[in-house]
């Protein structure tokens, strides 16, 4: 935990970097039980501070957001209103070549597909490990029986991303929206697309729901869970 001392040296992630040992340059990390060491602001990389300011970005548009989604909550409508509209606060990612999209289902020129079974199975054999998921739809309920699983029953479309369009270079957000439950399915879908083996390889994924009408995140890079 960090020393009164070390205040004025706030990190700016809370995340555990499995590390055995203190690595050369790492001088002054805030070691964790683990064997590892929390890392402060100095030593993150370009590409670890890149994904903090995605994620204060998105943060703060929810926030602006936040009435709007409030009174379609209330009004019970379909997921895929609030998706839309996240993706109409997030319009400050859009520059030159970058572009917010919802329900985007293409990979390149051709349909967008996502190769899953691996992480259902995954999940099937740890689940006693695993968190709890409330979500009832067709896939939560799937992964949770003993029934077989296809790659061809996977949905393809994330309900939003930030990116290039007919491209892979610039894969910066992709995002699944639920209203009230956490979905299993989701967030299995935002590993994947995530993942550095996967074919897409966005720099970060993030589930947002709406439990008690405010939001709650789960943040996904390189296919795993994080803390940010």
């Amino acid at each position: 935990m960090v020393k009164k001392s070390d205040e004025s040296r706030k990190p700016i992630i809370w995340d555990c970097f499995h590390r055995p040992r203190r690595e050369t340059g790492a001088e002054g990390a805030s070691p964790h039980s683990c064997g590892g060491f929390f890392v402060w602001e100095k030593f993150m990389d370009k590409r670890q501070i890149e994904i903090i300011e995605l994620k204060k970005k998105v943060e703060s548009a929810i926030n602006n957001s936040m009435p709007d989604i409030q009174q379609l909550l209330q009004l019970n409508v379909n997921e895929r209103t609030i998706s839309c509209l996240i993706a109409k606060y997030l319009d400050d990612f859009s520059v030159v070549k970058i572009s917010v999209d919802a329900e985007y289902d293409k990979h390149l020129d051709r349909n967008k597909v996502m190769s899953l079974k691996e992480y259902v199975e995954n999940y099937r054999a740890n689940r006693n490990k695993k968190e709890e998921f409330d979500c009832v739809c067709e896939y939560c309920k799937k992964i949770k029986s003993n029934e077989k699983f296809k790659d061809t029953e996977s949905s393809k479309r994330p309900d939003v991303v930030i990116h290039k369009r007919n491209s892979d270079d610039k894969n910066y957000i992709v995002i699944e929206v639920k209203k009230n439950k956490k979905c299993l399915w989701d967030y299995l879908k935002l590993k994947y697309m995530t993942s550095p083996d996967g074919g897409y390889r966005y720099k970060l994924g993030i589930f947002i729901y709406f439990p008690q009408n405010k939001p709650e995140y789960a943040w996904f890079v390189d296919g795993f869970k994080k803390t940010l």
